[in-house]
């Protein structure tokens, strides 16, 4: 699977913030479950889209 794109990113946080699943997320943007998930609990502690 390709990696998240950086413009990507926050797309993929509103989706889920909107209330879609990490499915339909993952579907949407063609990346992998573990890579939402880690977006999403990334984001939720830090509030930022990138790493680190």
């Amino acid at each position: 699977m390709p990696r998240l794109l950086e413009h990507e990113r926050p797309e993929a946080v509103g989706m889920l913030r909107a209330g879609s699943g990490v499915t339909d997320v993952e579907r949407q943007i063609n990346c992998a479950r573990s890579t939402v998930n880690r977006l999403w609990e990334r984001y939720n502690v830090t509030e930022l889209y990138t790493p680190g």
